[in-house]
């Protein structure tokens, strides 16, 4: 799957952010092609046409053909790894991209194909290109790496790992300092080992010429295990969320389900729990979907009773499926344990992610008593982790809109924006959603300029340019989508069953959880997905639904060619208030908008 560049949805013309390097702040490209922007041809057409036949390993073999020598440092991922991790979580993405392809140049390989110590730098590369809204680049480098993972399905059984018994293993349950959220269960976090030793082999060293020894896999005596199994987390569940429904036609889905679903040899309770636990995530994208909230409940704790290095990712999903099913307060529980077990493992990417999902939810229940809990979190992230300090601020911010307190969102917003400021590059989504914010406070105050030219910010950072990528997953799933089909990729049958998913009006819960997404969504060029969905309803004889399609077609045109017709539309409902309920001044826009779209709800 060639996945589309970060332009409008199925633009009939070649946008301009495809061409190399056309996205400023981006990492240089690597000697070692390694670079996602600089060889689509590797892994990106792989997605296309190789992957979608299940040969994606020679595309990979290509991908990192850079001959590998003798090295003699046993740590691995090497040390430039876990530097370029701190500028991630210091929201310095352009310079962790720097450190994660230097790390991916010195790290493993036997003969020329890589092992599994470059899954970490491989995963949150792509997880810097995620935060720059770069969506394409980022699903790359995730299937990459787990691809890299099914190339070595055994790694986990030739290790040697101890202490067996978990009372010999370190439990800190000294939180005092991280008690920003209440939490819905006592924590109990387990320290693990940070690295683990590899059975030794050492008939296994080769020679390559000119008499060159190159250092087998077996003579690696350190390996950082449990970052290992947690970027592998990262890449299943991100996989998940930038696919969507297109998940489950990945050949690699399937195989990579086979692969956790099977036991590690290695009999040790912490092992067998974070394996478990990708075992859950990697059940997300196959059609026994239903079985991921139950194997990751059973994976969550170590033996039901310890946390460890994985809880927070697994109850950060088991959050975001209780909210798929309508249980928004449970969600907040889960999303709150992950966020303060996240802080005390130091994970800002888990962090960071966790305080994102809670702070919609939050918004989206009107927990206004949760404003001071952001407050805290962003002060104790502030010297720890800019990017979860951004997360919590942003949070807090839109608490305090809803409670009111303008004073406070006013100080709330200029502190952010000046932690922001500069980073449209690095941090688009982000600087989208405070500009969102703005707008909301600048509409309830009936400053309906201001908050005209604040929504337009918000909409042309997530929309996509040149500067910055397609940061909105749906208009990606969409544009994803037209490709596969019109390569031959996906049947039209499954085809018009995503775009029926995708092209769907959002539910009123989706406007709540995330109304500038949506919006972002409801407003971006799209027009050719329309025209592909009429033409898939003509084609099996169905009339009725053929007009029915026609008639969205028309409506988004509207959309499209009157934006702010469009954005005052989405905008109404994106509020989500009764009207009686809103300010004055925004009462009156309604009402006369409302004479003007006899179709705009009033309730």
């Amino acid at each position: 799957m060639q996945y589309p560049c970060a332009s409008p949805v199925a633009s009939e013309q070649t946008c301009r952010t495809c061409a190399p390097g056309a996205r400023r702040g981006s990492a240089r490209p690597s000697p070692d092609a390694a670079h996602p922007e600089r060889d689509r041809g590797a892994v990106a057409a792989a997605w296309r046409g190789a992957l979608w036949l299940g040969t994606l390993a020679a595309g990979l073999v290509a991908l990192f053909h850079a001959p590998a020598r003798g090295q003699t440092v046993s740590e691995l991922p090497r040390a430039e790894y876990y530097l370029a991790k701190e500028m991630l979580g210091a929201g310095r993405t352009a310079d962790a991209a720097e450190g994660f392809l230097a790390a991916l140049r010195g790290a493993r390989r036997v003969g020329d194909q890589r092992w599994v110590d470059s899954i970490p730098p491989m995963v949150l590369l792509g997880e810097c290109y995620y935060q720059q809204g770069n969506l394409a680049a980022a699903a790359e480098q995730y299937d990459a790496a787990l691809m890299l993972a099914l190339n070595n399905p055994d790694w986990i059984d030739r290790v040697e790992v101890g202490p067996e018994r978990l009372t010999e293993l370190a439990i800190d349950s000294n939180l005092r300092s991280i008690n920003w959220f209440p939490r819905s269960r006592p924590l109990r976090p387990l320290v693990v080992p940070e690295a683990i030793q590899i059975a030794i082999d050492p008939t296994g060293a080769q020679v390559a010429q000119p008499g060159i020894v190159i250092a087998p896999v077996s003579l690696v005596t350190r390996l950082d295990a449990s970052e290992v199994m947690r970027t592998l987390a990262i890449a299943l569940h991100r996989r998940w969320e930038i696919l969507g429904p297109l998940s489950r036609n990945s050949p690699i889905s399937i195989p990579l389900a086979r692969m956790f679903a099977r036991n590690p040899v290695v009999q040790i309770p912490w092992v067998q729990a974070s394996w478990r636990t990708l075992r859950g995530l990697s059940q997300l994208a196959t059609p026994t979907a239903t079985e991921a909230a139950n194997t990751l409940r059973s994976s969550a704790q170590i033996g039901n009773e310890f946390d460890y290095f994985l809880t927070p990712r697994a109850l950060l999903v088991l959050g975001e499926l209780e909210l798929a099913e309508g249980a928004p307060a449970r969600a907040i529980g889960l999303f709150q344990d992950a966020i303060l077990l996240a802080a005390y493992y130091q994970q800002h990417v888990d962090l960071a992610a966790g305080l994102q999902r809670l702070a919609d939810t939050s918004a989206a229940a009107r927990r206004v008593d949760l404003l001071q809990p952001f407050q805290r979190a962003a002060t104790w992230a502030s010297k720890r982790s800019l990017i979860s300090h951004v997360k919590a601020s942003l949070g807090a911010l839109e608490l305090a809109l809803l409670s009111g307190d303008y004073a406070l969102s006013d100080r709330l917003a200029q502190q952010t924006a000046t932690t922001l400021r500069g980073r449209e590059q690095v941090l688009p989504r982000d600087l989208a959603r405070l500009n969102w914010l703005n707008a909301r406070a600048a509409l309830a105050r009936g400053r309906t300029t201001a908050g005209r030219n604040s929504l337009n910010n918000a909409l042309q950072l997530l929309h996509g340019s040149a500067e910055t990528g397609l940061a909105v997953a749906q208009t990606f799933q969409i544009q994803l989508t037209l490709d596969l089909h019109s390569a031959g990729n996906l049947t039209m049958a499954d085809a018009e069953k995503a775009l029926d998913q995708l092209l769907a009006d959002p539910a009123p819960d989706q406007w709540r959880q995330a109304p500038l997404d949506n919006l972002a969504a409801l407003t971006t060029a799209s027009l050719p997905a329309y025209r592909r969905f009429v033409e898939m309803a003509a084609a099996r004889g169905d009339l009725d639904e053929t007009v029915r399609r026609i008639d969205r077609l028309h409506r988004q045109r509207l959309y499209e060619a009157l934006p702010m017709a469009g954005l005052l539309l989405a905008w109404r409902s994106a509020l989500s208030t009764p009207v009686p309920d809103l300010p004055p001044p925004v009462q009156t826009a309604v009402q006369a908008a409302s004479q003007q779209f006899a179709t705009l709800p009033q309730s």
